[in-house]
């Protein structure tokens, strides 16, 4: 049996991010990527991909549209997202660090 205990925070077609209430770890899904992260690393990851700018990151990609290469702690598994999906990618991340506050504000009876 599994002990997670996971609470969704963010939830639409394409992302879904949770945290444990037992181990308090953020599980990030995008699309088939699965990505776990403890409370401090999500706001730093969630920091540095707000700091990226589309128009200053993007590349040819395969001549399709530009695309912005996100890396992950695996150096070889990358997020690849047009302007559309990057922009939906960062506010759905806020959205989750918003959320991640308001869930510490609960807990902690606050």
């Amino acid at each position: 049996m599994c002990a997670c205990q996971p609470v969704s925070l963010v939830e639409s077609d394409y992302i879904n991010i949770s945290m444990c209430l037992g181990c308090k770890r953020v599980g990030l899904h995008y699309k088939n990527i699965l990505c776990g992260f403890e409370y401090y690393d999500y706001e730093q990851f969630n920091e540095s991909v707000q700091r990226i700018s589309f128009e200053k990151h993007a590349t040819e990609f395969c001549g399709q549209p530009r695309h912005v290469i996100l890396s992950t702690c695996h150096t070889d598994i990358q997020f690849c997202f047009t302007k559309t999906e990057f922009k939906f990618f960062k506010e759905a991340l806020n959205q989750g660090a918003l959320m991640l506050e308001v869930q510490k504000a609960i807990t902690s009876g606050l």
